[in-house]
C-alpha cells in the first residue's frame, strides 16, 4: 500500500512500481485501469504510459459496478490506517 502526499507524486510512484515488477517478478505492465477521476490523467503520466507501451483504461463514469469496489477498498484501507 502506497499513500501519496499529493497528485504530483503519481508518476514517481507509478514508475517505481513498474520497475519493481519488472525486476523482482520479471513481469511487465501492459495496462493500467483507473476510475473516472482525474488523478492519473496528468500529461506526464500519459507520456509515461506512451513511452513504455502501457495501455490506460478508464472505467465508465458514475457506474457503481465499476467504481464502487475500488472506492470501498480504499475507504477500508484508509479507516485501517487511521485506527493504527
Amino acid at each position: 500500500m502506497i499513500f501519496l502526499n499529493g497528485k504530483t507524486d503519481v508518476l514517481t510512484e507509478l514508475a517505481k512500481v513498474c520497475r519493481k515488477l519488472q525486476i523482482l517478478k520479471n513481469l511487465s505492465v501492459v495496462a493500467v485501469r483507473t476510475d473516472y477521476e482525474r488523478e492519473s490523467d496528468q500529461e506526464m503520466v500519459i507520456d509515461y504510459y506512451d513511452r513504455n507501451g502501457i495501455s490506460h483504461n478508464i472505467s465508465a463514469p458514475r457506474t457503481p459496478q465499476q467504481n464502487g469496489v475500488v472506492k470501498r477498498k480504499n475507504r477500508i484501507l484508509e479507516d485501517m490506517a487511521r485506527t493504527l
